[in-house]
């Protein structure tokens, strides 16, 4: 395995095209993908159903992903460094 290479073979350009993909989803919760402003609305789909500790989506507003630190509606969405980026109200 090369430098460049993950263990499943793939190289770091194959990893950012296949997030630069999931960035460019339309908004229809395909994918995990969502807006600021839905992961903010604590009655948008994303918030209200299937949300589980340690859920991923992105952020296309932020160009990222987070991580969902809860279960409730309410619950904190959190970068990779575990900041609280967005609280849904």
């Amino acid at each position: 395995m090369s430098t460049n290479e993950f263990a499943d073979g793939d190289t770091g350009l194959a990893i950012r095209t296949k997030l630069g993909n999931l960035a460019r989803a339309e908004d229809t919760g395909e994918g995990h993908v969502y807006t600021s402003a839905n992961l903010l609305d604590i009655s948008h789909a994303v918030n209200t159903t299937g949300k589980y500790e340690g859920k991923m989506v992105f952020d296309t507003t932020l160009h990222k992903p987070l991580w969902a630190d809860g279960v409730f509606g309410s619950s904190t969405w959190r970068d990779a460094t575990n900041a609280g980026i967005h609280t849904p109200s």
